[in-house]
Formats: C-alpha cells, sequence, structure tokens
C-alpha cells in the first residue's frame, strides 16, 4: 500500500490529492474556487507561477448559502505548473510550513 498525502477546508468544500507521481498535491477546486498566493507580510498577490513561494488563499465563488469570502489558509506553500506525468495540468502544491503560530503536533 502505498500513502498518499490529502489536503482539504471544510469551509470551502476544496481538497487536493497527490497522484501515484508524488509531485505535489494536485489543486482539484476549478471552477468552484479562486486560489491565489500572497506574501504573507505585504499581503500583496504574487502571480501563480512555477516554483513561486507564498501563503495560499481561497475565494469560494460557487457554494450555495455561503457568503463570498477570501480566506487566508496561513499555509505556506510551494507551486508548481508545469504538467504532471499523470496527464494533469493544473497546478499542484506543497505545504513548506504555516506563516502563523499554530503548533502542529505529529502522532
Amino acid at each position: 500500500m502505498e500513502a498518499h498525502d490529502l489536503y482539504g477546508m471544510a469551509e470551502l468544500g476544496v481538497q487536493s490529492a497527490e497522484c501515484e507521481h508524488n509531485t505535489g498535491l494536485h489543486f482539484s477546486g476549478a471552477g468552484e474556487v479562486i486560489a491565489e498566493l500572497i506574501n504573507p507580510d505585504t499581503e500583496e498577490v504574487i502571480p501563480m507561477e512555477h516554483g513561486q513561494i507564498g501563503e495560499l488563499v481561497f475565494t469560494n465563488i460557487n457554494r450555495e448559502a455561503s457568503p463570498l469570502v477570501r480566506m487566508r489558509t496561513h499555509d505556506y506553500v510551494e507551486v508548481y505548473t508545469d504538467p504532471c506525468p499523470c496527464g494533469r495540468t493544473g497546478f499542484r502544491f506543497h505545504t513548506r510550513g504555516r506563516t502563523d503560530d499554530m503548533v502542529v503536533i505529529k502522532g
């Protein structure tokens, strides 16, 4: 059995998952949410280009009975925009850390 990573937010319905090539989490919210990268210190938008690093921000655009809210994840990610060997062409990402003081306990 192989273990693969998953990523999701209940507030937005966003879920991302790794494929068998382990080249990052495939963003699967296209058409449902807008994904952006920002500089966590200045909050300026960073272009979603290969190798860029920043905080991931989501805006839900297609969820019923929910307000249009731009949500900061506080996840510091690196983005990959080149096509994956599995054939998917959307962006992928790896979480590199946190931009807040949340403590993560393994186990």
